[in-house]
């Protein structure tokens, strides 16, 4: 299932928000969605060695990481995934890092996809 599927968190992505944070400078719009979208590629990456080496705070840290910018740009249901795993100290059991890691994995390149076909990136 796509995040965009889930109907209990936000929208995948919210051009709205990045618009109000660069107060309507598209050039730095442009250029913090740019910066976002060459942090995901390289969280993806983190993503996916976290949950093949079932390292949970290696998975924790890149969702805490992740959170605080996609909610900046407006990749908000993202965020909200992130946000089920940004709770230091409190490592999940297996099967929810499994499912969480899997689902933010999935939500990373969807939103890559919502990006580029809103901003033509």
């Amino acid at each position: 299932m796509a995040i965009s599927t889930d109907t209990s968190i936000h929208p995948v992505y919210d051009p709205d928000v990045i618009a109000q944070y660069a107060e309507d400078d598209e050039d730095l719009a442009a250029e913090l969605l740019t910066i976002f979208t060459n942090q995901l590629n390289r969280e993806a990456v983190s993503i996916a060695e976290a949950l093949r080496d079932r390292d949970w705070n290696k998975l924790m840290s890149t969702a805490h990481r992740l959170k605080s910018s996609a909610r900046t740009v407006g990749a908000m249901a993202l965020a909200d995934y992130c946000a089920r795993l940004d709770n230091p100290g409190n490592v999940p059991a297996d099967d929810i890092a499994l499912a969480l890691g899997g689902r933010i994995a999935a939500g990373i390149f969807e939103t890559a996809e919502k990006i580029r076909a809103n901003t033509g990136q």
